[in-house]
C-alpha cells in the first residue's frame, strides 16, 4: 500500500541484494515442502551449470557475451516456470542472482548468495 514511501535501489546491484535478502526472508517461514521445492530448482540448475561449465571458475573464462547468454536463457527458464511451480522458479532466480554475480565478478555478492544457495540445495536434495 505504501510502496512509494520505500527507498528506491540506487543501484542494479543493491536491487539484487534488496531482492535476494527479501527472498531468503520469506523462506526462512516457509514450509518445509516450499523450501524443498525451491531446493529442487537450484540443484537442477546446479547440475546443468555443471555439465555446461564444469565449474564457477570455467564459467568466468567464456567470453563474456556466452555469460550473458546464458543469464538470458536462466531469465527465459525462469519466466516458462513461473506460472507451473512459483517455488521452483524461486529457485531459478536465486540461481540467476548467482550467476550474475559470476558475471560481474563481484565476491561480496557471491559471499552472500553461496552459503543461501547450497542450505536450500540441501533441503531440495531429496537423495541426501
Amino acid at each position: 500500500m505504501f510502496k512509494f514511501f520505500r527507498k528506491k535501489p540506487s543501484s542494479d546491484r543493491e536491487a539484487v541484494v534488496e531482492d535476494f535478502r527479501r527472498a531468503t526472508a520469506a523462506l526462512e517461514s516457509a514450509e518445509p515442502t516450499v523450501r524443498m521445492a525451491v531446493g529442487m530448482g537450484i540443484n537442477t540448475l546446479s547440475t546443468a551449470f555443471a555439465h555446461t561449465f564444469k565449474s564457477a571458475e570455467a564459467f568466468q573464462a567464456t567470453p563474456y557475451e556466452q555469460q550473458i547468454e546464458y543469464l538470458k536463457k536462466l531469465r527465459c527458464a525462469e519466466e516458462g516456470i513461473v506460472a507451473k511451480d512459483k517455488a521452483a522458479a524461486l529457485g531459478f532466480g536465486l540461481f540467476k542472482m548467482w550467476v550474475g554475480a559470476l558475471v560481474t565478478k563481484d565476491q561480496k555478492l557471491l559471499t552472500l548468495i553461496k552459503p543461501a544457495l547450497v542450505q536450500l540445495s540441501r533441503e531440495g536434495d531429496l537423495f541426501g
